[in-house]
Formats: C-alpha cells, structure tokens, sequence
C-alpha cells in the first residue's frame, strides 16, 4: 500500500506537477530553506505544509534539531537533475499494489498515482480519498487504516519469503500464520 507517493518510474514531469513540486527544489539549498521554513516561528513551514500535527513537529524539530536530517533525504533522493533526467528504470512491482491518493494533496497530481498500475505486473487498486490533504493518514486514520485492513484480508495471502503472493477470493479474511512473527523469527535466530 502506498500513500500519495506514486511509483517513481511511472512519474510525468508535466508542468502542473512541477508547480506543485516547486518545494523541492528549494529544499535542494542547505541553510536557505531551513531558515525559510523557520522563519517567524515556522510561519513558512505551517502555511505552505499544511499538516494537521504542525505545532507538535515543530516542538520536535526544535527540540532535537531534526529539521536539516529531513531535509538531506530530499536532497539525497530528488537532486536538481532530477528535473530535467528520465525516471529511473525500476523492475516491475510483483506484490499485489494499492495506490491511495487525496484530493486536497498540495505536493502531488492524481495522475503520478494513477500510472503507477503500469509498474505493476500483479493487481494494482486505486483509492481517491476526497477532501483530505497531503497527510491523509493522519487527517482520517480511520478511513486509511480501513483501506488498509480490507486490502490486506481480501487481496493478499500470506506468503513467506521463497513463495510469490497469490491472490485471495473476494470476502476471504486473512489470518496469518503464526511463523510470520517477526519477534518468532528473531527467536528462532537467537542461540
């Protein structure tokens, strides 16, 4: 399940994206967009993110310095050649893949999510979330999560690491096996 993101090699560098996508490329310059988005007590920052926890990220970054570390996964992942490059070449997804996208998203078009059924050899579904923003998950956690627990009972069975998902039929629920623990696999590591 992704949110908002679409996959990167499916992306369309059109001139609506790239005004949507101006941000990046302030981000790109260390010491002027920290001080551009902390500028009057983060006044940039809150108006220009809109997310619905501003002044509890805010609280954060201040107090453990966090803001320039966020900034560099920008710098690190989308550089300036980006714009003007051709996507990466990615393999094919080959999980089952939902793409979940909201209306009110200030960064990212429909479309960027919508083409990414085109990296995908298994099944691909797309949700539209209407009148949610960019931080969807955390303006309708209830919505998202239920997105999230049908597709994964009704689309996706389990599958351990040397088997291909298989798809389930409709209305079948599932319930994963016990050796798919995490803390059962870190046990079983252990002397």
């Amino acid at each position: 399940m992704v949110l908002s993101v679409g996959n990167p090699a499916t992306r369309r560098q059109t001139i609506e994206q790239l005004e949507k996508s101006w941000y990046m490329w302030l981000l790109q310059f260390p010491g002027i967009a920290e001080q551009w988005l902390s500028a009057d007590g983060w006044r940039n920052f809150r108006d220009w993110a809109g997310h619905p926890d501003a002044d509890q990220v805010v609280a954060e970054m201040e107090t453990t310095g966090s803001l320039t570390p966020g900034l560099n996964w920008y710098r690190a992942n989308l550089a300036p050649q980006t714009l003007v490059s051709s996507p990466p070449e990615l393999p094919p997804v080959q999980a089952p893949t939902m793409g979940v996208w909201s209306s009110g998203d200030i960064a990212l078009l429909e479309g960027q999510m919508t083409d990414s059924a085109k990296g995908v050899v298994s099944t691909f579904r797309y949700e539209r979330l209407e009148g949610l923003g960019h931080w969807m998950q955390l303006e309708a956690p209830d919505r998202v999560n239920d997105l999230l627990i049908d597709f994964l009972t009704h689309s996706v069975s389990p599958w351990t690491s040397d088997q291909q998902p298989s798809l389930l039929p409709a209305g079948q629920v599932l319930h994963p096996p016990r050796h798919l623990d995490p803390r059962d696999r870190a046990r079983q590591k252990s002397p």
